[in-house]
């Protein structure tokens, strides 16, 4: 028996070398899922609109740190600072994250692509406040999934502190419907065999493996230095000619938009 498996390219819309890898990935049928960073400077809404005959799944990579915001003239550095200004900046600030994360969503639907998951850069819409704001926008654009970044083993989980937080919340929020993930404990940096360890320790629960496919290259890699991505090592991984062979005998099937 086939347990369904979701191939989620996170940020889409970043940059412009992301967006190819990603369109490589999914014409080599290694990526089903994207998610989109719709403020992102690299966004190419044509190409999504290309995706659609691939039934792929599109969803919203809610961005509200790193990026500029399409709301406000609004910077994040990271969760720490969106954390401290959400818990200092009280129902107006709660109000702006709202709007932003609207329009973010709007930015898709207004172009006739709908939304069919949401997640967040750097799972901070995890966190109970901004889950609230996810929650009310999941219902109000019927939205079908939101990411539970909970791991089906513990070998699984990232690391340390933030990491034991990120599986306390996610088993608060995991329903019988939502997908165990993979692919959050050595984020950006997963080659070929760490991707099928982690795939035949799920084997038998349905799951989505985020992945981070890109071109590495000094525009790129300088961009986001912070982060210490290896952006192409991914990228690889998921072209390598195995690795179809690896979902198969793992008992998983890569599911396409409206098989489900």
């Amino acid at each position: 028996m086939y347990t369904n498996l979701l191939i989620n390219a996170d940020d889409f819309g970043l940059h412009v070398d992301i967006n190819k890898a990603i369109d490589d990935c999914i014409s080599f049928g290694t990526v089903n899922s994207v998610s989109v960073v719709t403020n992102g400077e690299a966004i190419d809404f044509e190409l999504l609109r290309q995706f659609k005959k691939y039934r792929i799944f599109i969803g919203i990579h809610i961005c509200w740190v790193g990026e500029k915001w399409l709301t406000q003239n609004i910077i994040l550095k990271d969760w720490k600072h969106l954390l401290y200004e959400t818990l200092t900046g009280g129902t107006s600030f709660y109000h702006k994250l709202y709007m932003e994360a609207e329009a973010q969503i709007y930015e898709l639907v207004s172009r006739g692509l709908p939304v069919d998951h949401i997640d967040s850069h750097q799972h901070i819409h995890h966190f109970p406040i901004h889950w609230n704001i996810i929650a009310r926008l999941q219902q109000k654009y019927k939205i079908q999934r939101v990411r539970t970044a909970k791991v089906a083993d513990s070998n699984l989980q990232k690391t340390g502190v933030s990491g034991m937080f990120l599986q306390a919340v996610a088993n608060y929020r995991f329903l019988a419907s939502s997908y165990y993930c993979v692919g959050l404990k050595h984020a950006g940096h997963y080659d070929y065999e760490k991707i099928v360890q982690e795939l035949c320790i799920s084997t038998g629960k349905n799951t989505e493996l985020i992945v981070h496919p890109g071109i590495n290259n000094n525009s790129l890699s300088s961009k986001y230095i912070n982060w210490d991505f290896d952006w192409e090592l991914e990228f690889k991984a998921l072209q390598s000619p195995l690795f179809l062979t690896c979902v198969k005998s793992n008992h998983f099937k890569l599911i396409k938009k409206d098989s489900l």
